[in-house]
């Protein structure tokens, strides 16, 4: 699916009051968001984001620059910053100084510290559209949920109905893992929902959905420009897409990252990471089905899940009865899951599959070593 675009048809009444650029000789300030931010977590905070000072050798008294007989020494640093909280609307703004102590060696460790400042009047403006753009994305995830427009089989069905298998794992959520474009396809789909949700919000006429670019927002207006962080962000959003039932749903952590400038064109940029603690295949959680060694034996999946393992393992033994081992590599844990129904038969093999799924900054694969029927 060739990733699409969304133009949003809203027309912002007094556009011309945001069309001011920043000065070219004013740097945008920099904004870190931490939304479980109180002053004394934002004033640690900030003192991690301080300017590295202007460092240089200088002789001791009465003798030369040679190292051992000189000291490091550094200016100290100042710049102003601010940290916000978007969910509670409230921010703090300080001066962040820096310097080290004399030293005979560059092996030193900065020290800074904060004062206080005042917000502008300018400043808490632009600060009020950072809160309202994330308040809409928050509440467009937490009411968004993709549910499939196909019909899908129960899994206990697609056990027993082997016609048409092909058809019906295009909407089992194992065909997510089948490709990179598989995925895009259902980060495409779940960004396409959550531009729906977010369609007419007073500052959103432009949707892309691109890939992680380790950026933040660009904001500004009236010449004041923010460039916000959101590394300290800790309370996560979720959005599920649904193939059918809870039985089968993929969970992902979705973020914003990218640039929006109120002056111009705006872009919201989205990265989706999959959660397997909340995610089920065939009613299984997928930390369990695709942790070290599982054991699925005794445990009724669809056609679709079978195949899937078939067609991403390599057999490491066959026989009748279990067993165990190891792999490689994988997360930390026991996978032995319970459940289901028996299916009969005798015979068993012992196969590595191995999974992988996108990550915020890439691709995370885990190694199982599973046991299966013949």
């Amino acid at each position: 699916m060739i990733k699409q675009r969304l133009l949003v048809t809203f027309m912002l009444s007094g556009l011309a009051f945001f069309t001011n650029k920043i000065n070219a000789s004013q740097e945008p300030m920099e904004v870190y968001s931490c939304d479980t931010c109180d002053y004394e977590k934002a004033s640690i905070i900030a003192k991690e984001h301080f300017k590295i000072p202007s460092c240089r050798w200088e002789a001791v008294p009465g003798g030369q620059v040679e190292f051992g007989q000189s000291l490091f020494i550094c200016d100290t640093s100042s710049k102003d910053l601010i940290v916000a909280n978007p969910i509670e609307k409230i921010a703090f703004k300080f001066n962040v100084r820096a310097t080290n102590i004399s030293s005979t060696t560059p092996e030193y460790g900065f020290t800074s510290t904060v004062n206080d400042l005042s917000l502008t009047t300018s400043e808490k403006d632009l600060l009020n559209t950072f809160y309202t753009i994330d308040q809409d994305f928050r509440s467009a995830v937490s009411s968004s949920s993709y549910i499939s427009s196909s019909v899908l089989q129960s899994s206990f069905q697609q056990m027993y109905n082997t016609s048409n298998n092909e058809d019906n794992c295009n909407t089992h959520p194992t065909s997510y893992f089948e490709s990179p474009r598989s995925q895009s396809e259902v980060h495409d789909e779940l960004t396409n929902n959550l531009a729906n949700e977010l369609d007419g919000a007073n500052w959103f006429d432009f949707f892309e959905d691109t890939d992680f670019s380790g950026g933040g927002l660009t904001l500004s207006k009236d010449g004041l420009g923010f460039q916000i962080n959101l590394q300290h962000n800790e309370i996560g959003t979720f959005i599920s897409k649904v193939y059918g039932s809870s039985n089968n749903l993929l969970n992902f952590e979705v973020k914003y990252s990218g640039e929006i400038n109120i002056g111009g064109t705006r872009k919201l940029n989205l990265t989706y990471k999959l959660n397997r603690g909340a995610s089920t295949i065939d009613g299984i959680r997928m930390n369990l089905l695709f942790s070290p060694v599982v054991d699925l034996t005794d445990v009724a999946i669809s056609n679709c899940l079978s195949d899937f393992i078939e067609e991403n393992s390599e057999i490491i033994d066959s026989g009748s009865g279990g067993g165990s081992g190891t792999p490689d590599e994988g997360e930390p844990g026991s996978g032995q899951t319970g459940g289901g129904s028996s299916i009969g038969g005798s015979c068993t093999r012992k196969v590595k599959t191995r999974v992988c799924s996108t990550d915020h900054n890439g691709t995370t694969c885990t190694n199982s070593l599973i046991s299966v029927r013949c």
